[in-house]
């Protein structure tokens, strides 16, 4: 998922999102050869395997937030198939990023004070 020239971490989380789309898609066709959907499916237990841990990555997520034009409207857009799951992702996703957010300034709190000694 990386490249030396182009920072990848915003899109890790968009990646996975596509490609389990497009696979589900291949898997919903029927005009196609027989083996393609058999193919994607077992690509899309792979890819799953995956996702799911990039889906748990704090910094996956935090790096999708913090890009210029995702932010955590991301999450609600395209996660989930409801707007109940849309709004669950978004706020998930921003309890993350402030999670993360808090920890920072914390530490940044006691690093001034221990250097103030």
């Amino acid at each position: 998922m990386s490249q030396a020239s182009a920072p990848m971490i915003p899109f890790v989380v968009i990646s996975y999102h596509n490609m389990e789309t497009h696979l589900h898609q291949i898997m919903a066709k029927t005009t196609i050869h027989p083996s393609l959907p058999k193919a994607a499916e077992v690509e899309l237990k792979k890819l799953l395997k995956y996702k799911i841990q990039a889906d748990l990555n704090q910094y996956y997520v935090l790096g999708t937030i913090l890009h210029p034009s995702l932010h955590s409207t991301w999450f609600e857009q395209y996660v989930g198939n409801t707007l109940f799951e849309k709004q669950c992702a978004r706020k998930k996703a921003k309890a993350i990023f402030e999670h993360i957010a808090e920890e920072y300034f914390k530490n940044q709190l006691e690093v001034e004070k221990t250097s103030e000694i």
